[in-house]
């Protein structure tokens, strides 16, 4: 993506956050789904932002600037810029660590470095970044192959598959659910992985699943998916019979009564 790709696939209001920061000296950088639907052809639905401001320094900048900034709660220090359907979510850039239930860390630390920030995300396509640095210097970030997986149409883990699923075992659900959406395959190495850590999905609430499940199930041809995941959605729904089920209504109660 260049300066005028840029311009053009952002709305005003997002790049518009983007500024507020940049004019206050701090990084600020488009993040996860809205860069990977770029390189997809796709429309984005929503628009995050990460940078190297803290969450009070982030309100003080939209504030100085008469717009509406909230802070979100939860230990990530998110902060939720415009309203309803408009509103994008600024994060600073943080590590974590120890994962008491595989879902949530012990430690959110704060940092200053991007690259730090995009090593603990979950796959290679939605570690992307683009914006510009403090210094006001346009560009791309992509340090673990994003773009390359996009073209091969494939869902690999950002480093270690086994630490990333014991860190989060929602994301093996996750792993599934985009490969239904976005038509793309699990690479082998991330299979092996998950098929090594399915227990841990006994941590996740039966709320997040359901989301994760509701996701895949509503996407337009996820039998595909569930065939090669068999042994995932088995592993929470029991005995399945994922053959045909492209041909059942999209609707998430009917295919989930087909399985």
């Amino acid at each position: 993506m260049n300066e005028t790709e840029y311009l053009r696939f952002f709305p005003e209001h997002a790049r518009e956050a983007v500024d507020t920061l940049r004019r206050n000296g701090f990084d600020a950088y488009f993040v996860g789904g809205c860069v990977r639907d770029f390189y997809m052809n796709r429309a984005p639905h929503d628009f995050d932002i990460t940078t190297n401001a803290k969450s009070g320094e982030i309100l003080s900048c939209f504030e100085k600037s008469g717009k509406s900034a909230c802070l979100k709660g939860g230990a990530c220090g998110t902060v939720g810029v415009g309203k309803a359907a408009d509103e994008i979510e600024i994060t600073p850039y943080r590590t974590e660590s120890g994962y008491y239930d595989h879902r949530h860390p012990d430690h959110v630390t704060f940092v200053e470095c991007i690259s730090e920030d995009l090593a603990r995300r979950d796959f290679t396509v939605n570690s992307l970044a683009v914006g510009f640095d403090r210094f006001g210097h346009f560009g791309l970030i992509d340090l673990f192959g994003g773009q390359n997986d996009i073209h091969k149409k494939r869902i690999r883990c950002v480093g270690d598959a086994r630490t990333r699923f014991d860190e989060d075992a929602l994301r093996m659900l996750r792993a599934v659910r985009f490969a239904a959406t976005l038509d793309f395959s699990i690479t082998d190495e991330t299979k092996d992985a998950m098929r090594e850590k399915l227990p841990l999905l006994s941590y996740i609430s039966g709320e997040r699943k359901s989301e994760e499940l509701r996701k895949l199930l509503s996407s337009d041809a996820p039998e595909r998916t569930a065939v090669e995941s068999e042994d995932v959605l088995s592993f929470i729904l029991g005995n399945i019979s994922p053959n045909g089920l492209n041909g059942v209504q999209k609707d998430f109660g009917a295919r989930l009564f087909y399985l």
